[in-house]
């Protein structure tokens, strides 16, 4: 468990993680990048932290 929540992306998928982790496969037209921004932003930050 992680103190604060944190995101990240592996576009390649050559990394195998050794933990329990949830994953998040976007559409095709969703752009990486900008998904992970909102994710990792004050706004989406709060909104988990109130939920999980």
């Amino acid at each position: 468990m992680a103190e604060e929540p944190e995101f990240w992306g592996e576009p390649e998928g050559s990394v195998i993680p050794r933990h329990s982790v949830d994953y998040i496969v976007p559409e095709n037209h969703i752009e990486l990048d900008k998904l992970l921004t909102y994710l990792n932003s004050e706004k989406a930050k709060e909104w988990i932290e109130a939920h999980a």
